[in-house]
């Protein structure tokens, strides 16, 4: 039982940093757009 809850934080980090990332990626691309 413990187990699982480790696993199911570790995949929470991990989208929670692809979410992350995908939000920066986009802000990059919007500020490239209004500034060319």
């Amino acid at each position: 039982m413990l187990d699982h809850l480790n696993i199911t934080v570790n995949n929470l980090e991990k989208h929670e940093l692809i979410f992350k990332t995908a939000i920066s990626v986009r802000r990059q691309n919007n500020f490239k757009m209004n500034y060319e």
